[in-house]
């Protein structure tokens, strides 16, 4: 039986593709929260997947991919996403994502995507998947937030979470400095001076909603 939590804002789920998934039989969805107490849910119940959109308007929702590393066994992450921005899908492997869907997302794509994701394969939206190689043939110059490193991306989601440079640091067993080396670097690359712009770029990228 494969465990599940869905964890979201608003019920924004779609009512037949939440129905897909509790009338199949192999799958057993054992809590949904908001982002806020979703990392809680997920020590409780110890789910298989995650699912989970990109933007909430209290935490990324790639931050949760970040976070699910700490959890023992550690779950696979589906972003079911509402956005059409094509850097997105990219961004959210990087983070840890196992499968990405948008919004068009059948039924039975929802399930596809469980179940490849439970047995550690990877799945995309068709839609998707047709619009990035459209993009890669068309050699389309990359977005700024494309050009951060993984730790700099990171960072960066942690930073509009709110969290402090020393928490960050702990987190992720570096110095308060090299977290602020990171920070500058990114700045440069986004082409911003503070976190307030920096807070404004992930709201542009469609990362978070303010």
């Amino acid at each position: 039986m494969i465990r599940l939590i869905i964890v979201e804002h608003q019920h924004k789920l779609h009512t037949k593709l939440r129905t897909k998934l509790q009338e199949a039989e192999d799958i057993l969805i054992v809590g949904e929260a908001s982002t806020k107490v979703a990392l809680q849910l997920a020590y409780e119940t110890h789910p298989d997947i995650i699912i989970t959109d990109v933007i909430t308007p209290d935490i990324p929702g790639l931050n949760i991919l970040e976070h699910s590393k700490q959890l023992l066994p550690q779950p696979k992450v589906i972003i079911l996403n509402h956005s059409n921005n094509l850097f997105l899908p990219s961004i959210a492997f990087r983070v840890g994502a196992t499968s990405y869907l948008n919004d068009e997302a059948t039924g039975d794509e929802l399930l596809s995507a469980v179940r490849d994701s439970y047995e550690g394969k990877t799945y995309i939206s068709p839609t998707i998947s047709r619009q990035l190689a459209l993009k890669h043939i068309g050699g389309l110059s990359p977005e700024p937030i494309e050009l951060l490193s993984d730790r700099e991306l990171q960072i960066m989601l942690m930073i509009v979470a709110k969290k402090k440079i020393n928490d960050i640091a702990e987190f992720l067993k570096i110095t308060p400095k090299t977290v602020n080396t990171y920070r500058y670097r990114m700045f440069a690359k986004l082409g911003i001076k503070n976190d307030v712009q920096l807070l404004h770029a992930a709201n542009r990228y469609g990362l978070v909603s303010i």
